[in-house]
């Protein structure tokens, strides 16, 4: 795709962006652009715009991308987190297959609350939050949307919210799947939650059987 100097500084650009230092990555993702428009780059571009919070610069961008096939999922995650919403219901609609489009669902679910953005608003367009869980290929959305974790919890009030978070999103969960599939599902549930213990821990006078569910399948972990 690039002469070999160029794919260089893009890859570099690209490292950048992921150890967060997206203002030295816009810089290369430029420089590059003015020399050879290309479609990776101005995604490249608007991610750092993004991580910038320029979300208007952002989905403007992205709005003026043919994007190719296999950047769709990296399109949904950018712009789930910059708010633009109709592009990443578009990107989702042309990705092939429903395993395929939940995983990108999920990977942005993952990508906005890593940069504490809300993901809602692409589960509400792509799915009725309503029916979260009444299917299978739909639990692994329900169960990002509920325990997904930023890498870093800045405070108590923000563990407390992402319990309260927690809750609702399992309740939700409970809502559609009776006993027996919620116990058939509980290793799926348990490695999500056990991967997000924080947000699992729970008041001792807690009796919801939904926290219950959840960390007495983390008590039955075999080591």
């Amino acid at each position: 795709m690039f002469p070999e100097h160029r794919e260089a500084r893009f890859n570099l650009a690209a490292s950048l962006r992921r150890a967060g230092d997206w203002a030295a990555a816009l810089s290369l993702y430029e420089a590059l652009d003015r020399e050879t428009p290309d479609a990776a780059i101005s995604i490249g571009i608007a991610d750092c715009l993004a991580l910038a919070g320029r979300d208007d610069a952002s989905a403007a961008l992205l709005r003026g991308i043919t994007v190719p096939n296999d950047l769709r999922t990296s399109v949904v995650g950018i712009a789930t987190r910059c708010g633009a919403i109709d592009v990443a219901i578009a990107e989702l609609s042309r990705i092939a297959g429903a395993s395929e489009q939940t995983a990108a669902i999920v990977t942005a679910q993952r990508d906005a609350m890593v940069h504490r953005r809300s993901a809602d608003a692409l589960v509400t367009a792509a799915i009725n939050p309503d029916q979260l869980g009444a299917q299978s290929p739909q639990l692994q959305i329900a169960l990002t949307q509920a325990m997904a974790l930023p890498d870093v919890l800045i405070d108590s009030h923000e563990v407390d919210r992402l319990r309260e978070h927690f809750d609702r999103g399992l309740r939700q969960i409970e809502d559609h799947f009776d006993e027996t599939r919620l116990l058939r599902c509980a290793p799926r549930i348990t490695q999500v939650a056990w991967s997000n213990f924080p947000a699992a821990i729970t008041d001792a006078t807690t009796t919801r059987c939904n926290a219950g569910l959840v960390i007495g399948c983390i008590k039955q972990l075999q080591y």
